[in-house]
């Protein structure tokens, strides 16, 4: 085969490869494209890549290369890096995109499933079977956990809490680290350790609620519980997207299947951290205070704070399901 014909033969593949970088310049074309149009993707990249090689060994006309190189150069950019955000662009990222992708991301929605799922089942198993619970986590922990919060929570100094917050933001946040790590490796691990943390969290509220500190334990756990238990789930989520992208890479290179998925979901790990750190706020200062000054007029510390509880779920599921399912299907009639 001449170079005419060779050029003849690949040019309608050429094309295609600019279309879809053309498609990819806006993050909306870029959300509306499937796992199989970004494996085609992939593959047309790599086989311009070897044509440029080709047409560079065998000193194919100026033109050509330049066309080549642009096209490569162009793809490149799009398949490795990610479109940036501005101020201007941010209150729509944050407001319509961020949200529309979380709620149309089916492994936020499994990492809801594995961790939610067994908890409330653990829940309920611990408090209507006897044993249950002594028998998952070990009598040991459930002493030390019932004199925990054998006395009801009091206040604490301004100086206490600081360094509570600092506490508990890292650690939240370590296990959101845990289950996003463990579920980027292979997947495998992110769903035992994201398994494993709702056993044991089920199993200890469904116990408490069956003893006498009941009141107590849940005047501590209720105000922060949404936004903790919601970005748990939010890290885990992300982790299995790039676990299961190295595993099932859908016709596409490993690595850029990893790449992809890790560019769609960091911004997903990233609220989860937001999300530790307001629940670790509502830990620190909400939930260890006593609430004296509100039982004066009648209004106790635990209603207080399942008010708080209440009104932070509504905030994950407006942000979640109603402003991502509202813009998915906006987006999706057009």
């Amino acid at each position: 085969m001449n170079v005419a014909e060779l050029l003849e033969s690949r040019q309608k593949d050429w094309l295609e490869l600019e279309q879809h970088v053309d498609r990819l310049k806006s993050m909306l074309g870029r959300m509306r494209m499937k796992s199989d149009d970004m494996a085609r993707f992939s593959s047309l990249y790599r086989s311009v890549c070897a044509d440029l090689a080709l047409a560079e060994a065998y000193r194919f006309p100026p033109g050509v290369v330049r066309q080549l190189n642009d096209l490569v150069g162009r793809a490149h950019n799009q398949l490795y890096t990610d479109q940036s955000i501005g101020w201007r662009t941010l209150p729509r990222y944050l407001l319509h995109d961020l949200p529309k992708n979380i709620f149309s991301d089916g492994f936020f929605w499994l990492g809801m499933g594995l961790f939610f799922g067994p908890m409330m089942i653990c829940g309920l198993l611990a408090y209507y079977v006897p044993d249950f619970a002594a028998d998952v986590v070990g009598q040991n922990a459930l002493e030390n956990i019932e004199q925990m919060h054998a006395e009801s929570v009091g206040n604490k100094a301004p100086e206490g809490r600081a360094f509570m917050y600092g506490f508990y933001f890292w650690h939240n946040a370590g296990i959101g680290l845990q289950v996003f790590a463990m579920g980027a490796f292979f997947a495998i691990g992110g769903i035992f350790i994201t398994i494993f943390n709702a056993i044991f969290l089920g199993t200890i509220f469904g116990h408490m609620a069956t003893v006498p500190q009941a009141t107590h334990f849940f005047e501590f756990v209720t105000a922060h519980g949404p936004f903790e238990l919601t970005a748990i789930a939010l890290a885990s989520g992300a982790g299995l997207r790039i676990g299961f992208a190295m595993v099932m890479p859908n016709g596409m290179d490993r690595m850029d299947a990893v790449s992809l998925a890790a560019r769609r979901t960091g911004p997903f790990a990233l609220l989860a951290v937001g999300f530790f750190g307001c629940a670790a706020f509502i830990e620190a200062f909400i939930s260890p205070s006593s609430m004296e000054s509100l039982k004066t007029v009648g209004i106790s510390s635990l209603a207080f704070k399942q008010a708080i509880a209440i009104l932070t779920a509504g905030f994950l599921f407006t942000y979640i399901v109603f402003l991502g399912g509202t813009a998915w299907l906006r987006d999706s009639k057009k």
